[in-house]
Order: structure tokens, then sequence, then C-alpha cells
């Protein structure tokens, strides 16, 4: 074959392909990079419309297949309803007032004259001579006990210097204690009357309150209504007391003064003695016309005098 021609040699030697990218020539590696910008800008350029395509609001795609033709009339709108007119409520008007009836005239009688009766002359009897008058008797003084001197300072009670004990009636409770409030020491007693009648806190003293007068106490209470009721007892068992229907439910502070000659006796010897004090009390009960139940009583203030 070497021996042959050159141009026989092309015709007979098998042709060699040639690659399609060899970039032995300058111009084949720009004309691939311009191929391959063109052709990725074609695919952006692409995508970017279908892009666009999809984010394109509905409302104007109808819009532009509904709109409506230049050369037809416009449609003529129905006139508006006229509304009708508000029919105007009765406005209520009070009645007139009655007119009160004027008064009738009071009638006014002349006063009636005072006619002196007539003067009648009476012979003077001469006088009796007056008997001579006759001394009443002194009432004795109630005798004092011998060296006790009177009362000279209040004794007040619930300073807490003084023992407190409760007491209650079968199926009844109470619960008390002692507190600051209002600037003095206060009794709270928390109670409840089921059959029992009655409830009481006492203080152990001893004391001579020989020449006292007035007894000063106050209180308030919220529950079922029953009767309060404040005691003292003397050395032989006397009781002088008092008491206040249905204060149990006074809402209120009240205060009250009591003179002390008014307390009621019971027990004992029936005479009670100042001398020789020993307890006091404050009891809540039922009595007449009590009700019972739970309830929640204060005491404070109290005096005697």
């Amino acid at each position: 074959m070497e021996s042959l021609d050159p141009q026989l040699r092309k015709v007979f030697e098998p042709r060699k392909r040639r690659a399609l990218l060899t970039f032995r020539r300058r111009r084949d590696f720009i004309f691939f990079i311009v191929y391959v910008t063109v052709f990725l800008i074609g695919i952006a350029s692409l995508g970017a419309a279908y892009y666009l395509y999809r984010r394109a609001p509905r409302g104007i795609e109808a819009a532009a297949v509904t709109a409506p033709d230049p050369m037809e009339p416009m449609p003529v709108p129905a006139p508006a309803p006229k509304p009708e007119p508000a029919i105007p409520t009765p406005r209520y008007e009070p009645p007139e007032p009655a007119p009160r009836p004027e008064p009738a005239p009071r009638r006014v009688e002349p006063p009636e004259e005072k006619r002196e009766p007539p003067v009648k002359r009476t012979e003077r009897k001469p006088e009796p001579a007056p008997a001579p008058k006759k001394k009443k008797p002194k009432p004795a003084p109630a005798p004092k006990p011998v060296g006790l001197p009177p009362l000279a300072s209040p004794f007040i009670l619930l300073t807490g210097e003084h023992i407190m004990k409760i007491d209650a009636d079968t199926s009844s409770e109470l619960i008390a204690n002692q507190f600051q409030g209002g600037g003095q020491n206060t009794l709270e007693m928390r109670y409840q009357l089921e059959e029992g009648r009655w409830v009481r806190v006492s203080f152990n003293i001893s004391a001579n309150l020989w020449g006292a007068r007035l007894l000063q106490i106050s209180y308030r209470g919220n529950g079922n209504t029953n009767a309060l009721e404040f005691g003292v007892v003397d050395a032989d068992g006397t009781v002088a007391s008092t008491s206040w229907s249905k204060a149990s439910s006074t809402a209120v502070w009240t205060s009250t003064e009591v003179p002390l000659d008014t307390l009621s006796k019971s027990g004992g010897d029936g005479e009670f003695d100042w001398s020789r004090v020993r307890s006091l009390h404050v009891r809540v009960a039922k009595g007449r016309s009590g009700e019972g139940g739970k309830g929640r009583v204060l005491v404070r203030g109290i005096r005697i005098l």
C-alpha cells in the first residue's frame, strides 16, 4: 500500500471519523460557549414564562375572556328601589297629674266668751288650830361592809388577765377566743345550738365592786337570731344578769349602758353582794323566740363603773 499513488491511497484507505468537538481550532471553542449560553438562556426564558403563567391571577384571565364587546350597548342598571318612609313611632307622654282638690276652708269659730261665775259671799268660819306635825322617821342607811372602800376606778374585762372558761349545753358547740380589734380586746364566740339551749364564756375573778352603778358593753353578730346575756355571780352563788333578745343577729356595733340596780337576781340568798364578786359570764341562748342554729357574736368594751 505504501507504493500506491497518494490519490489511490485516499480511495483505498478508510477515512478516519472526525470528533464532534475537537477544540483543535480556536473558533470551535468559541462556538461551543455561544451555543451553550443560548441554550441556557432559552431554557431560563421558558421556565420564567411558565412561572409567570402560573402566578397570573385567574380574575384577570376571566376578565379578559368575559370582557364585553365595545360595539354592544352597555346595559342600563335598574333603578334602586326607593326606601319606604319610616313610620314615626308614637312618643309616650305621661298623663297629666290630676289636679289636687283644694282643701275646704276651715271654719273659724269665734272664741267663746268666758263668763265669770257669780261671786257668792260666804261667811268665814274660824280656822281650826293646826295639828302638830309628826316627824317621819328617816330610813336607816344600807349597811356597808366594814373595811371595804367604794369603787374608785372602773373594772374592765377582756384585758387578757382573767382566765376564760367555756361551757355549753347538751348537743351544743362553742369556739371562743380573744383578739385585738378596734383598738381594744374583743371576745369572739362561734356557736352552734342544736338540741341544747345555751353556750357560755365565763371569767373567774375576785373583785370588790362595791359602789359600782353602771354596766357598759358593746356587741354585734351575724347568723341566726338568739339572745345575748351578761351576768355576774357573787360568793354565795347569787346571779345578777341582763339580756338582749335578738342581739346575736345585730349586724352593726351596738353600745349600751345598763344601771346595775336594774339587773335581775336569781339563786343564792337573793341579795347580790358587790363586794365579793367571783365571776362574770357572757352567754348566748335560744330564749323564747330564739332560732338556735349557727352564729357568731363579738363582744367588747365590758366596763363596770
